[in-house]
């Protein structure tokens, strides 16, 4: 029994090694590590403080369905963690692909990746960029792969090219690319400055009106009485 936990262990270990050999090659340079030693992380989820069994540096993952790009997450450094089956990541860029080319982005200081169901969790000043143009800006962000979904629990400010909005709840469905917003949503309309009417020449009119003293006469009306004089 023994020889056969042995066995998986050595086995897990060594796809784990060809694992970081072939990401080196692709992504940069990655760093294989398994010791004892540990290494406290600031603002990491907890069991995150011991040693990663891989190190990635410049990581970048595309998951595929059916031929087609689901989504990318790049990374500046990524942290595998066996046990838990989750990578931390670090400065995380993460972009969706929808069937008509459009893409939602988004980034944030830190994330952790789930191996098994591939969700994916971000926090740190995370900023979202709808295909319709809005920003979003939270402090954190969750990724549900399952239903294809991108929401936030924590208080949002979302802006756009004619309105801003604020709640306390997000959720973003990236197969129909819409979005709803929950609790003491307020809504600001951005009126954009009304521009001065064209001439016929096409030219805008100019916005400074002519003022004459009261009872002067008109240059028009000085040239008829000129003409009836002669």
């Amino acid at each position: 029994m023994m020889e056969g936990v042995g066995f998986r262990r050595s086995l897990t270990r060594g796809i784990l090694l060809t694992f970081a050999l072939v990401l080196s090659a692709l992504l940069g340079v990655a760093m294989w590590r398994g010791g004892e030693r540990r290494e406290p992380q600031a603002n990491a989820p907890a069991g995150n403080a011991f040693e990663a069994d891989m190190k990635l540096m410049d990581m970048e993952y595309t998951e595929m369905e059916r031929g087609q790009k689901l989504w990318t997450i790049n990374a500046s450094e990524a942290k595998f963690f066996e046990k838990e089956q989750k990578t931390l990541l670090s400065t995380v860029h993460l972009t969706f692909y929808s069937r008509d080319n459009n893409e939602l982005h988004l980034e944030s200081d830190e994330g952790i990746l789930y191996a098994g169901a591939k969700d994916i969790e971000l926090w740190g000043n995370v900023h979202a960029t709808t295909p319709q143009g809005y920003t979003l800006v939270t402090e954190r962000a969750f990724y549900n792969h399952a239903e294809k979904t991108v929401s936030s629990e924590t208080p949002v400010h979302i802006a756009g090219p004619d309105l801003t909005l604020t709640g306390d709840q997000w959720r973003y469905l990236i197969s129909e690319q819409r979005a709803f917003i929950e609790g003491h949503v307020e809504a600001t309309l951005v009126i954009p400055p009304m521009e001065p009417p064209a001439t016929q020449s096409g030219s805008a009119a100019s916005a400074s009106p002519v003022v004459r003293p009261m009872g002067a006469p008109s240059p028009g009306n000085k040239a008829n009485r000129a003409n009836q004089s002669h």
